[in-house]
């Protein structure tokens, strides 16, 4: 018979693993996304469209790239949401990465809509503005995370993920005025290399609370 206080805490890290495990998911989504992004740079800093054809061939490829990173940052909210229900001090951490991912995505596609239809280009841009500021707030949540799931299942895995997070965001800032798309591309770049790690670090942590897990089930009662 097992007790109680087992039987919770074996449910417990099921919960954990399982939400982390939504959270993996929904980066794995986002990994290819950005690897193809990434992939793209080239083409869009040596290649300028010449005719509409090809701009609107640009335009559509870019649109279902936002909607496909979209659906993989949606994921990996709704899984970190579930992960600060189960511990709370993951809470902040997670609604920046969903008020800065899902509502930037969201508006910079609106706002890119809008900029293509011309009569409404100010507004655009206006809303494209604002998203690349709660992108910015997704990017130093999603960094907040990293650190605190480091903390707390002391995987320095997740340490690195987020320092990458972190030198991406200044590498940003401070190449793209001067190198403008290939500060950009080396900005995206460390980016894709921190939630490469990311994904690892959770992959290990999954491990970890399934095989835990495991063992409170099967842990017999104290007398």
């Amino acid at each position: 018979m097992f007790s109680e206080t087992k039987r919770e805490k074996a449910i417990a890290l099921t919960e954990t693993a399982a939400s982390i495990e939504k959270m993996r998911s929904g980066l794995r989504v986002v990994l290819i996304v950005s690897a193809l992004g990434l992939a793209t740079t080239p083409f869009v800093l040596l290649h300028a469209p010449h005719d509409i054809s090809q701009l609107l061939l640009w335009v559509v490829l870019w649109v279902t790239m936002i909607l496909v990173g979209l659906v993989g940052f949606s994921r990996f909210s709704s899984g970190a949401m579930g992960l600060a229900r189960i511990e709370p001090e993951f809470m902040t951490a997670s609604v920046l990465v969903r008020v800065g991912y899902v509502g930037g995505l969201v508006l910079l596609l609106v706002g890119l809509l809008l900029f293509l239809l011309i009569v409404g280009a100010l507004l655009g841009i206006f809303l494209i503005l604002i998203a690349a500021v709660l992108v910015l707030l997704g990017f130093v949540g999603l960094a907040m995370l990293c650190f605190k799931m480091r903390d707390t299942y002391e995987e320095p895995l997740y340490g690195t993920s987020g320092g990458l997070l972190l030198l991406s965001i200044v590498l940003g800032i401070v190449l793209t005025p001067f190198l403008r798309g290939l500060g950009s591309a080396v900005s995206g770049a460390v980016s894709l290399a921190a939630l490469a790690v990311l994904y690892a670090a959770m992959g290990r942590t999954i491990r970890s609370l399934r095989e835990r897990s495991a063992r409170a089930r099967v842990s017999p009662q104290s007398t």
